[in-house]
Parts: C-alpha cells; sequence; structure tokens
C-alpha cells in the first residue's frame, strides 16, 4: 500500500511540468481549478495519484495516462516501446495506410538508424494533409497520437529520415498535438527551479545549485539556531525550515515593512516546521550586536531551542508580523545567546548587515552569503580578513551544465542558464576573548579568587614589616 506522503493530498502544492520541461505551481483540491495552457480546468483528477504521474489535457479534462511513451528529458520513459520490439512490429506490419504509420511512430520512438537524408530536399510539400483537414481533425477533438499517426501516414518523407530525425520529429509534434504534465513534489530543488524561470529577476538569479550550497555551507540542519536574512521570496527561509524538520529556531529577518515568504507556501511545510520560523526586521539586530561586544553571549534557553513563539490565530509561523513587543523581545533575547548559523540572500549590499550580524555568530560556526554580483562579496571577503574575524573563506560562482544523454548523442543542451550569483562562505573565529554562553559567571568567580588572593599576599607583607 502506497503511503499518504506519497499522493497527492487536499489543498497540497504540487509543480507541474509541461511538456516535461515549463514547471509551475498548482494548488490541487476537488473543488479547485487552474489555467493550463489557456484553458481552465479541474485539479480533482489530482488528488489521490503518486507524485510523479502523467496527465494529458484533453479538452478540459485532465486524463491519467501511464506516460510520455517517448523519450523525453535525456532518459528513456518506461512506458517506451523497446527498441527490438518496434523494429520487429515495423518489419511484421503491412507496407502503407495507419498501420505502416503506427509501426513507424514506434520504430521512430524507438530510435532506429537505418535510414539517413541524403536524398531529402526541403520542398514544403512532402505532407499530404493540408492545415484544413488538420485543424478539422483538431476540432472534432481527435486524441494527439491519432493526428500524428495521420501526419506519418500522409508524409512522403518521414520513412526515409534517420531515426534520430524521425525521434526529433515526433518530439516536435508530440509537443504540439499531445499537451501532457508531470506531477511533481514541492520541494526546495523544485520550487527554486519554478521561480528561476518565472520569477528570475525577484530572486536575483538564485539557481537551484547555489541555493543547495547556501544550505550546506551554511551549516543548517535540525535543531540549529539558524539566522537566515531573506531577499528571495521566501527561498532561503523556506529550504531552511524544509531542512529543519521542525526543531530548532530559525530567525528570519526582511527588509522593509513586513515579510514576503512566498515560497514558504508553495513548500508544505508541516505545522511544526512553519511555528519554528520567526520573522523580524532586520533593525533589530544593531542593538543584540552591541549588547554582545560589551557583555558577551548570555547563557541559552533550552526551550527556545525546541520551537518559536507560538503564532497567534492559527496562522503558520512564516505569516508572523514580527513587530508586535512579544516577538521582538523574543528575538533579542535568542540573538544575544548567540547563533549557530548564519545566511544572507538579498538585494541589497550585504557588507552593513554582514559587519553586524557576524558579531551574533558564535566561534567556529559556519556563514554563507549571496549576491547576483561579486564586488559586493569581495567587500564582505576584504572585511573579514583584514578583521581577522573568519577563516576558511571561499568566493565561489558555480559553473552548472546541463547534459542531453542519449545513445550516440550525448552533448550539452542548446538552452542553458550562464549564471547563478555568487557565494561567500567561511567560519566566525575571535581574535580576543569573548565568553561563551555560561562562562560569565566562571569569569567572576575566577576574579574574585584572584581579588582574595592578592589582599592575603598584602596583609602578610604588611604583618612581616611590622615585625
Amino acid at each position: 500500500a502506497m503511503s499518504t506522503a506519497q499522493v497527492v493530498g487536499e489543498g497540497e502544492t504540487v509543480v507541474m511540468l509541461l511538456q516535461d520541461e515549463d514547471p509551475f505551481c498548482v494548488v490541487v483540491g476537488r473543488r479547485l481549478e487552474h489555467r493550463i495552457n489557456r484553458t481552465k480546468v479541474s485539479t480533482a483528477p489530482i488528488l489521490g495519484t503518486p507524485h510523479g504521474s502523467v496527465f494529458e489535457l484533453r479538452g478540459r479534462r485532465l486524463v491519467h495516462v501511464a506516460g510520455f511513451g517517448l523519450r523525453i528529458g535525456g532518459e528513456h520513459d518506461p512506458d517506451a516501446p523497446d527498441a527490438e520490439e518496434a523494429a520487429a512490429t515495423a518489419q511484421a506490419a503491412p507496407a502503407g495506410g495507419e498501420a505502416a504509420a503506427a509501426a513507424a511512430f514506434a520504430a521512430g520512438a524507438a530510435g532506429d538508424v537505418s535510414a539517413d537524408n541524403r536524398d531529402l530536399t526541403d520542398t514544403n510539400d512532402a505532407q499530404q494533409l493540408s492545415q484544413s483537414d488538420i485543424e478539422s481533425l483538431k476540432s472534432s477533438n481527435t486524441d494527439g497520437q491519432v493526428i500524428i499517426q495521420k501526419l506519418i501516414a500522409h508524409s512522403s518523407t518521414f520513412q526515409h529520415k534517420t531515426g534520430f530525425s524521425q525521434q526529433k520529429w515526433l518530439q516536435r509534434k508530440s509537443k504540439k498535438y499531445i499537451l501532457r504534465l508531470r506531477i511533481v513534489k514541492a520541494t526546495p530543488r523544485t520550487i527554486c527551479d519554478v521561480f528561476f524561470r518565472k520569477h528570475l529577476a525577484r530572486i536575483w538569479s538564485l539557481r537551484w545549485d547555489t541555493l543547495a550550497q547556501l544550505l550546506s555551507f551554511g551549516g543548517v540542519s535540525a535543531g540549529s539556531r539558524v539566522l537566515a536574512v531573506d531577499g528571495v521570496m521566501g527561498l532561503l527561509v523556506g529550504s531552511a525550515a524544509y531542512r529543519m524538520g521542525g526543531t530548532g529556531l530559525l530567525l528570519a529577518g526582511f527588509c522593509g515593512q513586513q515579510p514576503h515568504f512566498t515560497a514558504c507556501e508553495r513548500l508544505n511545510l508541516s505545522t511544526a516546521a512553519a511555528d519554528a520560523i520567526q520573522p523580524f526586521a532586520v533593525g533589530a539586530v544593531g542593538a543584540a550586536s552591541a549588547a554582545v561586544r560589551e557583555g558577551g553571549f548570555r547563557p541559552r534557553d533550552p526551550e527556545r531551542m525546541l520551537r518559536a513563539p507560538p503564532a497567534s490565530g492559527g496562522r503558520p509561523g512564516f505569516m508572523r508580523s514580527g513587530r508586535t513587543p512579544e516577538e521582538e523581545a523574543a528575538v533579542q533575547s535568542a540573538l544575544v545567546e548567540g547563533l549557530d548559523s548564519l545566511l544572507i540572500a538579498t538585494k541589497y549590499h550585504p557588507l552593513p548587515l554582514f559587519e553586524t550580524m557576524l558579531e551574533l555568530l558564535l566561534p567556529s560556526r559556519p556563514f554563507a552569503v549571496f549576491s547576483e554580483y561579486v564586488e559586493p562579496l569581495a567587500e564582505c571577503f576584504r572585511y573579514a580578513q583584514t578583521s581577522g574575524k573568519a577563516v576558511n573563506m571561499t568566493l565561489s560562482d558555480t559553473w552548472t551544465r546541463e547534459f542531453q544523454v542519449l545513445p550516440r548523442r550525448t552533448h550539452p543542451t542548446m538552452n542553458m542558464s550562464s549564471h547563478g550569483g555568487y557565494l561567500l562562505t567561511g567560519v566566525r573565529i575571535v581574535t580576543q576573548h569573548i565568553p561563551e554562553p555560561g562562562t560569565d559567571r566562571k569569569r567572576r568567580h575566577r576574579e574574585e579568587m584572584q581579588r582574595v588572593s592578592e589582599e592575603v599576599k598584602r596583609a602578610k607583607h604588611a604583618a612581616r614589616r611590622a615585625a
């Protein structure tokens, strides 16, 4: 039996891949509709199906199908015909007519390479079906597979193409006449891919591989206390909460009047993971940083490591305003107790935030700063290096390329992103004594013992002089 976590549930947000290429987010419900390819369709058929299911848009309905049936996205579809089986079908099929077209369809999908293109000339008259014939087939709601088979049967050049050319032709016609969608689970990886394609300017070119490095080099883990300044539509905060799994505390800093963590709503966070997020205005870090410089870190409250202050009205934690007196007091208390991780991804120059927030990071804890441009991170690198507050620093730009992996034609894809932003990582150190949490009492006791010892010595010295 399949668990409920593996199937799509009511009110869940999923990522739809249109023709396995174009991603977008959809909220699934029995009474919810979504506009797909300028057609409003109900999302009810998706409920209860496992993630990875494929649907075909037929009229105004989504129909669950077995698979794409063609080689999609650089891999064999499990429902595509086997090469030997397709070749046998092509040989056994009678010449001419729709049966031969069906066999050619299977052979082209399997990648038959027995023909070549040396005698083909593009005169634009190879297709015997007119545009009006094709439009009449479409208007009569003819299945897309049938339309493609008719195009093959009335093509005078398809049988003479190479297997590679046939497969590319089939993929092109399938995208035109067969509209299929794959349902994918909403994760930080898939949501970041959606935002990268749809809202590139609003997330400042933060690509999924750079986001993964932010979380990894930033040391985000369950039970940790993380400070994340998010200016990328909540991708950083939502991904960190997703990774922490509802334990620890995530202080989500925002610039402006209120937080805008759109990605948190798309990730289907559990109640515990959402409540671990505590938004706050970044201006609050100034007072906390000054307090740490003067008196050191305060001892931690174990209860605050497990949960954030409860949200009011049953709202998730990332929807808090962060400006109530109770929330501001809780954030200040958490900041002066020290942080385990520091993450910054914002459109503003990161140096002022980095200088202030680095003081709140406990020694030997990691930090990661993202920027769309390298110059702001170079200034942060220079500051941390000259001040002696960080080691093991790295300023990097990830070189990511997507490859098509197919038999006899493996190569980089023709269109891909060339830039995913820059990343500064390092580890916080201290060059002077800053008390760790819980050491202030020991320091005062040691100073008191030294004072008593000096008074005893002075008393003995005075007694000897009097004698």
